[in-house]
């Protein structure tokens, strides 16, 4: 809006006019007739947003076409569009419409995220890496940050799905746990670390490590013996609880008596936990 002086400057500029000059109004109001047009597609679009926010997918998918054909070129509309087109599980025309919002501005995130989020729910996982990833990189989401982690852990890279899940845990929230859960499960070693003992009657005894948030109800513990180049799983015990920044009690494993030279050749090593309630 101008400013309290420009007003007044305004005004004092009315009063010196002669009759019949000219005070722009009509120059104005040409020039911003494509501008007041176009607000009412947006009144419209604001009131589809609303309508699938409430979840009324009919009524939003009707109105995101009007607003489209009153402003074509208009990516949001597009957008929007696409999302009425997934809730209706018309999955192919709903990327068509994506695929029109980014061509319209690809330069604005959630193109690139709800496209990226219907890929994956579709398969196409090359697909959505490609646009999930130029979503974060043009602002980073948490929703972005969780499915890279996943797509990242389907594709076997454990230390990458760990760091995506790790910044998506940060945003916190109902998906900032789940992401948390699969931070922890995709580096088992480092969160969750198995600790082996030998107590004073010689018998092998375990302990769980915990450097998560999380805490856990108990833990299962492989125990793995290796003989030269081979080696063998010999106990799976459950050790709790497992607390968030606290070490489990010491469980016995069942195996012994050993010495402490024996002690390495035993490992362990978390393969399934129980959070906390």
């Amino acid at each position: 809006p101008p400013s309290h002086e420009r007003l007044q400057a305004a005004q004092k500029t009315l009063t010196t006019l002669q009759p019949g000059q000219s005070t722009g109004e009509n120059t104005f109001r040409e020039a911003t007739r494509r501008l007041r047009g176009d607000s009412h597609a947006y009144a419209i679009y604001d009131s589809g947003v609303a309508a699938l926010a409430q979840q009324r997918p009919d009524e939003a998918l009707a109105t995101s076409q009007q607003a489209i054909g009153l402003l074509p070129d208009e990516s949001l509309f597009r957008e929007l569009e696409g999302r009425c087109l997934e809730v209706h599980g018309q999955y192919r025309a709903a990327l068509a419409a994506y695929d029109k919002a980014v061509a319209l501005d690809d330069r604005y995130y959630a193109h690139f995220l709800h496209r990226g989020l219907l890929k994956y729910a579709m398969g196409d996982k090359h697909g959505a890496w490609s646009d999930l990833e130029q979503s974060h990189a043009l602002l980073p989401t948490q929703l972005a940050s969780h499915y890279l982690g996943e797509l990242a852990r389907d594709r076997g890279d454990r230390k990458a799905a760990s760091a995506w899940f790790k910044a998506s845990a940060e945003a916190g929230g109902t998906l900032g746990s789940q992401s948390e859960l699969m931070m922890i499960e995709s580096d088992v070693e480092k969160w969750l670390p198995a600790l082996l003992g030998v107590n004073a009657e010689g018998q092998l005894e375990v302990a769980v490590g915990n450097r998560s948030r999380v805490s856990f109800r108990d833990c299962e513990v492989d125990i793995i013996r290796r003989q030269g180049e081979v080696e063998q799983r010999v106990a799976t015990i459950t050790v709790a609880p497992v607390p968030s920044g606290y070490y489990s009690p010491r469980t016995a494993t069942g195996i012994g008596p050993i010495d402490q030279g024996q002690l390495s050749s035993y490992s362990a090593r978390v393969t399934h936990t129980n959070p906390a309630e």
